[in-house]
């Protein structure tokens, strides 16, 4: 008689444990999955900044020269979630700025390489931004390419 007393105690004690392994366990798992999601968005901006550079890249490799349609081409082509600015774009030819190539520079076979860079895309998980120091990660993107025109002098 006193063993099957002793087990009915035992067993109404442990009644709160499976709340409290619920809780903790409920609580990683919803931060890890809000932490794959921040993981996901950020990739999904890269990838939109990826083919917005490429975008750029692939009207400054005919159209060295024309250094504005070049940005306004790389902003316009980019997703909707993250729309560079123009002050996020540099556009270099020969690792020097679109604006003061030469025509030496600008002309078939030389380089153009077009760089977005973000210093502070946002995350929305608060705890990742707490692991990593803060609530916002660099994103850059550097394509280069060579220009197939116009000729050199």
């Amino acid at each position: 008689m006193k063993k099957r007393i002793s087990f009915i105690k035992k067993v109404k004690s442990e009644k709160g444990q499976s709340l409290l392994e619920i809780a903790f366990s409920l609580t990683f798992l919803l931060v890890l999955l809000a932490g794959a999601v921040d993981i996901g968005r950020i990739f999904i901006a890269y990838i939109s900044l990826r083919d917005a550079a490429q975008e750029g890249i692939s009207f400054g490799s005919v159209f060295p020269t024309y250094c504005n349609q070049i940005i306004a081409r790389t902003t316009s082509s980019s997703s909707v979630m993250f729309q560079p600015t123009a002050s996020m774009i540099t556009v270099l030819i020969g690792g020097v700025p679109c604006a003061s190539a030469s025509a030496d520079q600008a002309c078939i076979g030389q380089d153009i390489t077009v760089r977005i860079a973000n210093p502070g895309y946002p995350m929305t998980m608060p705890f990742i931004g707490a692991v990593i120091g803060e609530q916002s990660i660099p994103l850059e993107v550097t394509v280069s390419d060579t220009i197939l025109r116009p000729p050199c002098p």
